[in-house]
């Protein structure tokens, strides 16, 4: 594999692999960058994570595409549904998973304390 290129900067309204509308940026974890899209052929809201630009060694990209193979394995209603797995033209990998509704886990233990 080679070196994986930045994560994608999506703006609001740009068309994701022919297929996705992006509507905004979630956030970011540890591996990715997830925002909110609109699915144009399924009519359906999901959420797009992207490879971070600091994870550029090939094997990061082989543990990113592994992740989505491992949570599409698990079937549970704790644990968010992948929908799919691909690569941009330009190598970047991301995981199409389902939109799940809600706030942010972080803020809310900022808020509240642990739970």
């Amino acid at each position: 594999m080679r070196a994986m290129p930045p994560a994608p900067t999506v703006t609001p309204g740009e068309i994701v692999a022919g297929k996705y509308r992006v509507e905004a940026v979630i956030g970011a974890g540890g591996m990715g960058v997830v925002v909110a899209a609109w699915h144009l052929r399924l009519a359906r809201r999901v959420a797009l994570k992207f490879m971070r630009a600091d994870h550029d060694a090939p094997e990061a990209a082989t543990r990113f595409l592994r992740e989505a193979q491992a949570t599409s394995q698990l079937h549970s209603e704790h644990v968010v549904r992948i929908l799919d797995a691909a690569e941009l033209d330009d190598g970047t990998p991301y995981i199409v998973m389902e939109h799940l509704a809600g706030g942010d886990v972080a803020a809310l233990v900022a808020r509240h304390g642990a739970l």
